[in-house]
């Protein structure tokens, strides 16, 4: 990222960030398809979350926090 600026991967990666501040986010490219949208507690590195989009991504953070960001 130069000159502060930002795209919209790089703001829905923030917004995860900021809303979930107890897990960590990266993101795979894939060869063929979409990128993959990971994410781990920072405290539980055995259980990943993978989905297709940020808000596929929201949606397990969501089930597995039991519905309140954790």
């Amino acid at each position: 990222m130069t000159g502060g600026q930002r795209n919209s991967t790089d703001k829905a990666v923030a917004r995860l960030e900021a809303e979930w501040p107890l897990w960590e986010f990266w993101l795979v490219p894939a060869y063929i398809g979409p990128t993959w949208w990971c994410a781990r507690l920072k405290t539980d590195h055995g259980r990943v979350l993978n989905a297709r989009s940020a808000a596929g991504l929201a949606e397990l953070l969501e089930d597995a926090a039991g519905g309140a960001p954790v």
